[in-house]
């Protein structure tokens, strides 16, 4: 009997261990899917503000 209520916590503890190690990785699949978007947005901008640093630097110029 105490054998048996060991066996059912413990198999319920590896449940909820690989529910948490599953919601970690689609966390971090998500975490990961941001980053992307951010560095792809802060890419965008530097280019963005290189080329209008370069048209300031034409106009300047003549």
């Amino acid at each position: 009997m105490i054998t048996e209520n060991v066996q059912e916590l413990l198999k319920r503890r590896e449940m909820e261990i690989n529910k948490l190690r599953k919601d970690l990785e689609n966390a971090n699949a998500s975490l990961e899917l941001a980053e992307t978007s951010m560095r792809r947005r802060h890419q965008t901008a530097l280019n963005e503000l290189a080329l209008e640093v370069e048209n300031l630097q034409k106009q300047k110029g003549k």
